[in-house]
């Protein structure tokens, strides 16, 4: 029971909740009770406060007490002694004496958390994101870590992302249950077998060096190395039909040597389709004055450029079929003529 109390009570000392900004001692005990669901005595809290500080002095940390005082009409003052009962009626106005409890140390805590309110904010907010996304299997095993850790720092009742943040995502998806294997793949550094069928309903078994995943237009699609074909491909996760982390038939060694980095590789297309067979070439375009807005706010590319004296918007880009639909969907009337959109022909 003791350790329960020792837990919830270093986290709200460590986290920052009894911070200059002001839970009272009567503050804390009300936490305290919410969390171990029953009263604790003054007598109960002095016990566990002196065993936090005999637990932080191993550390080096010391548990300090700090007396402070508002006033009930300025600003607040900082005394450095006095007991926590008292009123002090100087300059005649009414001051509130009451206690605060600091670690010597800086987002120290005794069972190793080391979380404040801000800390944990963030990774509230990243496992909501996380358990957003449809297929993840982790997201149950996150989000009671999450709660273990809530509990500990005090938090108090986490606030659904859901009811702030309305993802677009599709559940109904198909290849979404693909994602955990291929993602531990992905961080294990892990050949992976695919069972893949492409758009004309023709099946192929591959194996695939998985380096990263990108979303585009609520679809997923993984980035790898292709063992057979020599070269770096995407795969849309709708079109894999079997995931096998693990194969007997044929021993490979995950290639890192043609691993990519994300942005560097997409940096000069729109989308998925990278045609490293093609140049990068600008691609100059005119839009209505209501889609020009649309533009302004959100660009094409993060090349994008626009010319105030002729109207006109450029990219540096290579052309592909992401491309062509962004442009046809903000009514673009090209400049550039003649754009290979399609991509390459494969020699025969």
């Amino acid at each position: 029971m003791q350790e329960e109390r020792l837990k919830v009570l270093d986290g709200l000392i460590a986290s920052g909740y009894c911070s200059d900004v002001g839970y009272r001692r009567d503050d804390i005990l009300e936490k305290l009770n919410e969390r171990v669901n029953r009263p604790i005595s003054l007598r109960q809290f002095s016990e566990d406060l002196k065993k936090l500080m005999r637990m932080a002095e191993g550390d080096g940390v010391t548990l300090n007490t700090e007396y402070k005082g508002v006033q009930k009409f300025g600003n607040p003052v900082t005394s450095k002694s006095g007991n926590s009962g008292a009123e002090n009626a100087g300059s005649g106005l009414s001051r509130t004496r009451y206690i605060v409890y600091k670690y010597s140390k800086p987002k120290y805590s005794v069972y190793g958390t080391g979380l404040n309110n801000e800390d944990m904010g963030i990774l509230v907010l990243a496992s909501s994101i996380i358990t957003s996304i449809s297929g993840l299997e982790i997201s149950q095993e996150l989000q009671v870590i999450v709660k273990d850790l809530n509990k500990k720092v005090g938090l108090g009742e986490l606030t659904e992302l859901s009811t702030i943040i309305e993802f677009d995502e599709n559940p109904e998806l198909k290849g979404l249950e693909f994602l955990p294997v291929i993602i531990r793949a992905i961080m294990d550094k892990k050949v992976i077998r695919l069972t893949y069928q492409d758009f004309h309903k023709r099946k192929f078994i591959m194996y695939v060096h998985p380096y990263f995943l990108k979303i585009y237009r609520s679809r997923y699609y993984l980035f790898g190395w292709n063992e057979d074909a020599a070269m770096i491909h995407n795969y849309p996760l709708d079109r894999i039909q079997e995931v096998e982390p693990e194969f007997m038939s044929r021993k490979i060694e995950y290639n890192r040597s043609r691993k990519i980095n994300p942005n560097e590789h997409l940096k000069d297309v729109v989308g998925v389709s990278v045609y490293m067979e093609k140049e990068v070439q600008e691609i100059r375009f005119k839009v209505n004055k209501e889609r020009r807005s649309y533009l302004f706010t959100k660009p094409i590319h993060a090349s994008q450029k626009y010319n105030e004296f002729t109207k006109t918007f450029s990219i540096s880009v290579r052309p592909n079929r992401e491309l062509e639909s962004e442009l046809r969907y903000c009514g673009a009337i090209l400049i550039t003529k003649n754009i290979d959109f399609e991509p390459p022909k494969k020699a025969t």
